[in-house]
């Protein structure tokens, strides 16, 4: 019968262990930079929204900064700038 436990807790003890292993793959880089300069995209958006085109202006700038080929936050900067006269 301690042989019967001995082998079901050894066997349990790999199976956790296995499973710990098997943890998920690392994010991939680019996906994590898109999803920061989404964040910063959508505060800036949002802030534009409000009126507060300075705040805008540097969120949009920092969606930019992370991911430069964003259509979206180019035209929303743009429109950010001319809310402002630049």
């Amino acid at each position: 019968m301690r042989l019967v436990i001995r082998s079901f807790a050894a066997l349990g003890a790999i199976v956790l262990l296995l499973a710990t292993g098997c943890a998920s793959p690392a994010p991939d880089p680019k996906e994590d930079r898109t999803r920061k300069a989404s964040s910063h995209y959508d505060l800036g958006v949002d802030y534009l929204r409000t009126g507060n085109t300075a705040m805008a202006v540097r969120e949009l700038q920092a969606a930019l900064s992370i991911e430069e080929k964003m259509p979206r936050a180019h035209h929303a900067l743009a429109e950010a700038y001319r809310f402002t006269g630049r």
